[in-house]
């Protein structure tokens, strides 16, 4: 009887437990539930800005030290067997900066390819913890980001009220362009684990992630943004009237506020203009082509090849005043990591992208708008969106139905023949 029960377990592919099987299933939601918190407590914690720009965060380095106690040991290896593309890509942009480092000794090379790795580590726990339960992480999670976004709010009104003088809220950021990532990653982040399927108090966190992303003037933000709530929008079409008026309501009223020159400076407000006015309108003498470094990979072609490495950028600006690095996610994967680089990287979004529903795979494309124009690879809530993107993917193909074999007088030829044995082979045993 034993044998025909382990049997009847197998041929359902569950595993039979009749002792403790309720408390491994306790002791499973705990753990998953604990792991959960602690990404909560990252994303809440990555906003405030301590150390310099670039350089790893107070909530960096808390992950990294809690990662492989709220990540199990064989989610790790599925992940390295699963997704090789990202594996050697970070392989490859070791090797590369190593090979110029040792021509260099520079050691920007070496730290280049630490970001990387902490990157791989990101996405390893998202993918990880948010395997533990789904559900839990999505609704621990998206509560974190509901409670980030109302604190970024409250900060960047408190400047704009105490004085702040500036054109460009920073919020708690270094600069207005990490803000106006962080809104377009955390509001894709929200929309995606919320499947589509927003709640009416969502609708006041959506309409405070605009204010903020507007507040920062940011150009490639704003575009990012216009192409998040396109998207959005296209896909609520199917949740009711009402739902809809009330998304078209907090995107007027959020473009309202973000636009009202009492948001703004009082040196923006004097002259009637808001900050993105300014920003669209302002020219310079230098092109946007030559500004964000794009002339380097025209100038010094050669190195798109195998890449130049990701560092020593003096190499190439020469006397400037300014030593800058390309602004620009697919420029720097291109420039320093050349074709094969460039290739890798495209290849594992594309594979990333394909596992999902296209509502949901879509929401990765305002955050690689904005990378277009802005280097975003070390911003590590990008590849926390991306690891959240790669669990639903590989929930999606577990959840597949599998398909059901005909019954046995419906079965002909070899099939027939098949079945007939396997049937004699059970009574055998049986």
């Amino acid at each position: 009887m034993s044998r025909v029960l382990r049997q009847a377990g197998a041929s359902t592919g569950r595993t039979a437990d009749w002792g403790h099987g309720g408390l491994a299933v306790d002791e499973g939601t705990r753990a998953g539930r604990t792991a959960a918190y602690i990404i909560a407590a990252y994303l809440f914690a990555k906003m405030f800005y301590v150390a310099s720009s670039g350089s790893a965060q107070p909530a960096d380095i808390m992950l990294c030290l809690l990662v492989f106690f709220i990540v199990p040991a064989n989610s790790i290896l599925d992940f390295f067997k699963t997704q090789l593309l990202l594996v050697a890509l970070v392989v490859w942009v070791a090797l590369v900066n190593l090979v110029w480092f040792m021509t260099t000794d520079e050691p920007s090379f070496l730290l280049s390819t630490l970001y990387y790795l902490f990157n791989l580590i990101i996405v390893i726990t998202f993918v990880g913890v948010r395997g533990r339960n789904p559900a839990i992480f999505d609704n621990i999670v998206c509560k974190a980001i509901m409670i980030a976004v109302a604190v970024e709010t409250a900060v960047i009104l408190f400047q704009r009220f105490s004085g702040f003088r500036a054109l460009r809220a920073v919020g708690t950021f270094k600069n207005p362009n990490q803000l106006a990532y962080w809104g377009v990653v955390m509001l894709s982040l929200f929309v995606m684990l919320r499947r589509n399927r927003l709640r009416r108090s969502d609708l006041l966190v959506m309409g405070a992630g605009i204010f903020c992303e507007f507040a920062s003037a940011s150009r490639a933000g704003l575009g990012a943004l216009i192409a998040l709530l396109a998207v959005w929008l296209y896909f609520a079409l199917g949740t009711g009237r009402k739902r809809i008026i009330a998304c078209l309501s907090v995107i007027a009223a959020g473009v309202i506020l973000a636009l009202s020159p009492m948001m703004d400076s009082s040196v923006a407000s004097a002259s009637g203009q808001s900050a993105i006015s300014t920003r669209i309108n302002e020219e310079t003498e230098v092109s946007q082509f030559d500004e964000r470094q794009y002339n380097r990979i025209v100038d010094f072609y050669e190195y798109t090849i195998f890449g130049a490495g990701e560092g020593y950028v003096t190499r190439f600006t020469g006397d400037a005043k300014i030593h800058l690095e390309i602004h620009s996610s697919f420029g720097t994967m291109l420039f320093s990591y050349g074709i094969p680089g460039l290739s890798l990287f495209v290849l594992f979004l594309a594979s990333v992208i394909r596992r999902l529903p296209v509502s949901l795979g879509i929401y990765l494309l305002p955050s690689l708008l904005y990378g277009v124009t802005h280097q975003g690879l070390r911003f590590t809530l990008f590849w926390g969106l991306i690891g959240a993107a790669i669990s639903m993917g590989q929930e999606r193909l577990v959840s597949r139905p599998v398909a059901r074999p005909r019954p046995l007088h419906q079965q002909r030829g070899p099939e027939f023949l098949r079945a007939v044995r396997d049937a004699s082979a059970l009574d055998r045993n049986i």
